[in-house]
């Protein structure tokens, strides 16, 4: 029981917020709240690569839209 809360916590809740997030800036929501990544896990990993796509995302976003 122990072992599952801690598997919970550690894992399923922030992939859990990862896809919340990413499915709301996948809708054009690009106001939703960064990741704040903690530890050298995984997981952490994958929320500052998430973070580093999503400034590129905007990046670009600007870029045509001053092109346009």
């Amino acid at each position: 029981l122990v072992l599952n809360g801690l598997l919970y916590m550690i894992v399923v809740q922030p992939i859990r917020r990862l896809s919340k997030i990413a499915d709301e800036v996948s809708m054009g929501n690009m106001e939703a709240p960064p990741f704040d990544p903690k530890g050298n896990d995984e997981v952490s990993a994958l929320e500052g690569s998430f973070n580093r796509m999503r400034i590129s995302l905007e990046k670009s976003i600007k870029m045509l839209e001053e092109l346009g």
